[in-house]
């Protein structure tokens, strides 16, 4: 029974011939299901624990490639704050240089309207003595708007003066508004002005497309740069036209603001520099097509600068009319 035993371990376990002819162990006594146990092979189980290591060493160096990507793509701390730093320094630079050239062209603006205020002074001057007959009253009256309208480059509203004659004084109101519509915008520099005849356009009985070339002549000047709008015997004008310079002359929302309209009024007789009657004749010739309400609306944008012209001999009118 013994020799039977020791043969089948040695079928079962050939390594175990081996071992009992180099080794003086006893192999040929008893052995327990324990030792039986350890000798037996486990070809499965290490071939599954073989493959899972592979996979866990491929985990993990993957996990390590990451991990050292990441580092590499993840800005250091230094290196935000040194960022940051740049950031703001742009941004102060940026507000910086942004606000000295805003300060640079106003300063520009501010010197280019005290030239165009010196120029028309020094013209101004030059018309007082060809139109001698004038009150001092009226030089002061016309100096005032044209320093209101250059005070600023965006002033609150555009410049009106509104030229009213006396009697016989019809002539001399036209020349005076041409010759004060020149100097005006030669302070500006302007090699142009909008200039628009009443009297002219009188004969035209098409009163919707006077209204429109009258809107769209002053529209397009303006937006040209040019600085001055002359309206001669603007009371001849049809009052839907006339009612344009609501708008126009606007004390907060004027689309041009840095401009002088001169208006004059045909001869109309004796006004009263004292009293209402004076603004009631600026839209006289209205009364029959405009409602009382719109007479004074827009009495109130153009009749804030009366100057009452007086006539002048006629030797100076023909010499410079």
């Amino acid at each position: 029974m013994g020799d039977c035993s020791k043969m089948m371990r040695r079928k079962l376990y050939p390594k175990l011939q081996e071992d009992e002819e180099n080794s003086d162990v006893d192999v040929e006594g008893d052995w327990s299901s324990d030792d039986v146990e350890g000798l037996r092979p486990e070809f499965s189980t290490d071939r599954k624990r073989s493959s899972g290591d592979v996979g866990n060493v491929e985990t993990a160096t993957q996990r390590k490639e990451v991990v050292k990507v990441a580092n590499l793509i993840q800005p250091k701390p230094k290196k935000m704050g040194y960022i940051a730093i740049a950031v703001i320094i742009g941004i102060f630079g940026c507000y910086f240089v942004w606000s000295e050239f805003i300060v640079a062209e106003e300063q520009t603006i501010d010197l280019n309207l005290t030239k165009v205020r010196h120029n028309f002074e020094e013209q101004l001057s030059g018309l007082k003595m060809l139109f001698k007959k004038q009150s001092k009253k009226t030089w002061g009256s016309i100096q005032a708007v044209v320093r209101m309208t250059t005070a600023s480059s965006v002033p609150q509203s555009p410049g009106v003066i509104s030229l009213i004659p006396t009697r016989e004084a019809g002539e001399t109101v036209r020349c005076l508004g041409q010759k004060l519509a020149l100097i005006v915008s030669s302070a500006y520099n302007d090699s142009e002005r909008v200039v628009i005849d009443g009297s002219s356009i009188k004969s035209i009985h098409n009163v919707d497309r006077i209204k429109h070339d009258f809107d769209n002549d002053i529209r397009r000047g303006l937006s040209d740069k040019q600085h001055v709008v002359l309206l001669l015997d603007f009371d001849k004008i049809p009052a839907k036209s006339g009612m344009l310079l609501h708008g126009l002359c606007d004390n907060d929302n004027a689309p041009f603001k840095q401009a002088v309209y001169i208006l004059t009024v045909s001869e109309k007789g004796q006004p009263n520099e004292t009293s209402d009657e004076v603004d009631a004749q600026v839209t006289a010739a209205w009364a029959k097509d405009l409602a009382e309400e719109d007479r004074y609306s827009l009495e109130s944008r153009i009749g804030n600068n009366i100057v009452v012209v007086l006539p002048e001999n006629a030797e100076t009118l023909s010499r410079n009319c």
